[in-house]
């Protein structure tokens, strides 16, 4: 059953593979005007998106927490009304992912797939110096080396992204920092030229890092009050009215 702490509630879900999947949801004081999916990146949970989930269910807003990625919305696009991408990994980084590379990995996938291809550099999470702090203290995300499993995994979701983008017409709002090294700004520019959508927007703050919702007073600030406003701007006036 649900735990509930304040307006935060946690449980399991069990997913198609029966599987046991853990999630958090953030209720609003008010009957709810919608309902918000949060995904979480790598290596991570859903709890370091409290603070954005507060905000957004301050607007009314129900807030559900899991992992999973771009596809779902792709696989499954009447589930969605839009989408909100933080510094997405539509494209692999071309550096770490040239050809050789990649070509490496699968060979090594055949005979050390759990071998260490390094971990994430927290540094490059944020410029506030207290939120890599906490991401570093933080017990529940994975600060161990990515193994070349996962690489080929992330290989193989970059390549369908990049064939999916053009048959994507559900409405998105990209949000991504020009000075995000984990994840390429290049790939949020590419998926808002090639998608099919007619309402599409992308929004770039000036030099961030990576975790937007973490980044430094001023950023964090603008990127709650522009996904508010963009996810607000778009549930039907029934439910905005309260009706």
């Amino acid at each position: 059953r649900p735990k509930p702490r304040g307006n935060r509630r946690q449980d399991h879900i069990v997913n198609a593979d029966g599987q046991r999947l853990f999630c958090r949801s953030w209720v609003p004081e008010v009957p709810p005007r919608g309902l918000l999916f949060v995904a979480h990146g790598v290596g991570e949970h859903c709890g370091r998106y409290s603070s954005l989930a507060q905000s957004l269910s301050r607007r009314g807003l129900m807030v559900f927490g899991g992992a999973i990625c771009i596809l779902c919305a792709c696989e499954r696009p009447s589930d969605f009304t839009g989408v909100v991408l933080i510094s997405p990994m539509v494209q692999l980084n071309p550096e770490s992912a040239s050809p050789f590379k990649v070509f490496m990995a699968k060979l090594l996938n055949h005979v050390l797939p759990s071998l260490s291809l390094g971990s994430i550099d927290s540094k490059w999470i944020s410029r506030d110096q207290k939120e890599v702090e906490s991401y570093d203290k933080d017990e529940l995300n994975h600060h161990g080396g990515l193994s070349v499993a996962f690489a080929m995994q992330l290989v193989g979701a970059a390549r369908l992204i990049e064939r999916a983008i053009p048959t994507v017409t559900w409405p998105f709002l990209l949000l991504h920092g020009d000075a995000d090294k984990l994840c390429n700004i290049s790939g949020s520019h590419m998926m808002l030229e090639k998608a099919q959508s007619t309402d599409k927007q992308l929004k770039v703050y000036s030099g961030a890092y990576h975790a937007l919702h973490r980044e430094l007073p001023e950023t964090t600030d603008s990127v709650l009050r522009d996904i508010g406003d963009w996810v607000v701007g778009r549930i039907p006036d029934q439910a905005a009215s309260g009706s």
